[in-house]
């Protein structure tokens, strides 16, 4: 089989999957829409639109557009956030204000962003008067666009900071581009705090799926009822531009509401992490955490976490990279000492791991002076990894062994 038909053949493929796809997720529209075959209604008139969704009809010099609100009771203001920055990995967010800060999160005609999609719903979230205030914008149809997007930078503009789930990658970049396309004043923020990027530096090691609603259930305890499924959402809004169907908009609009709430309760989880980072058992998160503590030089904190880290956990991957870090911190320190030990540790419990002899033929060389011993540990690796050893992904291990042995045998050409 040539190339040309290669392409073909996986251009059916990906064709074939495409259509599976759509039918599944038609067909799970399908389910949805008989459910709601009691209640099923067609709605054109925007003031009967927005009684159904217990909203109210805005309109400016650009158009129409319907407005929902709601409060939510909560319990975290924004206290204790001055160590927020740790997780950031940036000085700035020491600056980070919660009752100057605005949660953003929206609904799209297609999950792939690109020029053509567009936010039909845009909740934003935020502390008023000790409640959590969530104001949803909803595109009643296409031509108001403008109005909505006018009225929103309005309420935008109010506030220095604003928070995301995946909204540097996803929300906020599309938002800018329909602004541009509407020619209207992107909104500007001093600070943008995106939780999936906090997730997955205290979760990578935890869980794989780092989605909000994973998150909701592995970090808040919080199941779902009911919610509609996230790529149903674009066909339910252009079913609803159609044909006038709303039986399923109002999950739409839960759907997003939960969203944001869930967000104002996962940054909370966030600094209680850090305010109470003893009391964690965890190895994973003890580690992630460390790691930050680290590009922050905060050594002392980095290595307490990480020891904390060891005693819970005899899992060898994670011992291995525990113990390589801590090793590099301790190097760094000039803590030969407490160096070498965990060297030593790590040859008898990762013995094909090439790191621990790398590091230990360096300090035998360099620090005791010791090109002997330096070169004993080479050999044991190279035993180790038997007859594949110059392709060690450590290059330093061939360029090592030179060395030594141009230390040892000054007589000889080598190169």
């Amino acid at each position: 089989m040539d190339i040309k038909e290669r392409i073909e053949r996986l251009k059916r493929e990906i064709t074939e999957h495409q259509k599976r796809d759509r039918s599944r997720t038609v067909e799970k529209l399908r389910i949805l829409l008989r459910e709601e075959t009691c209640s099923k209604k067609r709605i054109k008139n925007i003031d009967e639109l927005a009684e159904h969704l217990e909203a109210k009809v805005f309109e400016n010099k650009f158009g129409k557009f319907i407005v929902r609100d709601e409060l939510k009771n909560s319990e975290f203001y924004g206290e204790e956030v001055d160590k927020l920055h740790i997780l950031a990995k940036e000085e700035i967010f020491k600056n980070f204000d919660l009752s100057r800060n605005i949660f953003v999160d929206i609904e799209t005609s297609g999950l792939s962003g690109g020029v053509g999609t567009f936010a039909f719903l845009i909740g934003v979230g935020y502390l008023e008067k000790n409640v959590f205030k969530i104001k949803q914008f909803f595109l009643p149809d296409l031509p108001y666009e403008k109005a909505l997007l006018f009225d929103l930078s309005s309420l935008l503009k109010g506030f220095d900071s604003v928070t995301t789930f995946n909204g540097k990658s996803f929300d906020l970049p599309l938002l800018t581009s329909r602004y541009r396309l509407q020619m209207l004043k992107e909104p500007l923020f001093d600070l943008h705090l995106d939780l999936l990027h906090i997730a997955r530096r205290v979760y990578k090691r935890s869980f794989e799926d780092r989605s909000l609603q994973s998150l909701e259930q592995n970090i808040l305890g919080e199941q779902r009822r009911g919610d509609i499924a996230g790529n149903l959402i674009p066909d339910v809004y252009f079913n609803f531009l159609r044909t006038g169907e709303v039986s399923l908009l109002g999950k739409v609009i839960k759907h997003n509401e939960m969203d944001i709430f869930s967000m104002l309760k996962l940054l909370s989880h966030f600094v209680e992490l850090l305010k109470k980072i003893e009391e964690i058992k965890n190895p994973e998160v003890l580690y992630s955490i460390s790691r930050l503590h680290r590009e922050f030089k905060d050594y002392n904190t980095s290595i307490l976490l990480m020891k904390r880290a060891l005693r819970y956990t005899d899992n060898i991957p994670l011992i291995f990279e525990i113990k390589r870090d801590l090793s590099i911190i301790y190097k760094r320190q000039s803590m030969w000492e407490e160096a070498e030990k965990l060297w030593i540790e790590l040859l008898q419990e990762t013995p094909f791991e090439p790191f621990p002899y790398i590091e230990l033929a360096k300090f035998y060389e360099h620090r005791l002076q010791d090109s002997n011993k330096a070169r004993g540990i080479i050999n044991i690796l190279k035993e180790k990894l038997g007859a594949g050893w110059q392709h060690c992904t450590y290059d330093d291990l061939v360029k090592r062994e030179m060395r030594l042995n141009r230390k040892m045998e000054p007589n000889e050409d080598y190169t």
